[in-house]
């Protein structure tokens, strides 16, 4: 689907679900201003408090995940929104039903809008949205080519409330580059203040990593060391050796 290069002309400054070409502006200013002042664990939380301050909706789930060929697709440093922490996990339990992941997937950067009908089309997704009486959503992937990872973010409408219009849908379409660009932001603000906090080699490169060697963010020159000792690494998971260290 194309989106207008100028947004302003193409719809209305009327409101929309609570946003509009002016509060779109002001909430991609906040973002950036969050961005820059708010602790890495806590930036995902406070941007979808103020994304949900000029859009409506009732909860949402953003994060990261892989899908390495020849592996299942594994989600990674996510956040469920005013849904319980154990929401990842009972994707997981269902993921192989899920055809909204499917879809934008095959999409990247297009926001898909889905409404009762494709969310219950399958038994283990059904399952999942019964549960939380979820019946709208707006999905969209971007990809992070060069660590090999996708950001994803679902907002969710809940029973009852109204089917997301094709305006939001643009409009979140539109905020998605933003959120991933913020979110990698604040997380390479984090490493620069590490790194002007400590004392370390001079050749030296920093990443935020979890448990898992999942790589999320890192420093341009980290790739460059990881092949100097490991030829044929390319990411998302450290290499072997310094996962098990």
């Amino acid at each position: 689907m194309l989106i207008p290069s100028n947004p302003a002309a193409a719809w209305p400054r009327s409101e929309v679900g609570g946003m509009n070409t002016e509060s779109f502006g002001k909430t991609l200013l906040e973002l950036y201003r969050l961005a820059r002042t708010v602790p890495m664990q806590q930036f995902q939380r406070h941007a979808l408090d103020a994304i949900s301050a000029r859009f409506d909706f009732d909860s949402a789930w953003w994060g990261m995940a892989s899908n390495v060929p020849g592996q299942p697709i594994a989600v990674h440093a996510s956040l469920p929104y005013h849904l319980p922490a154990s929401y990842p996990s009972l994707w997981d339990g269902v993921k192989e039903d899920d055809t909204i992941a499917q879809a934008v997937m095959a999409a990247p950067g297009t926001t898909s809008n889905f409404g009762r009908k494709q969310l219950y089309a399958s038994p283990g997704l059904a399952s999942l949205m019964a549960r939380f009486g979820i019946h709208h959503c707006l999905c969209t992937v971007t990809m992070l080519s060069e660590l090999n990872l996708m950001c994803f973010t679902s907002l969710y409408r809940l029973e009852g409330k109204p089917a997301f219009t094709e305006n939001e849908r643009r409009y979140k379409q539109l905020l998605m580059p933003h959120l991933t660009a913020a979110l990698t932001s604040n997380w390479m603000l984090h490493l620069e203040r590490t790194r002007a906090a400590r004392t370390g080699p001079a050749r030296s490169a920093l990443a935020v990593v979890d448990r898992r060697g999942m790589l999320y963010v890192a420093d341009q020159g980290l790739a460059e060391l990881l092949r100097r000792d490991w030829p044929n690494w390319s990411g998302p998971l450290l290499p072997p050796v310094l996962v098990d260290h």
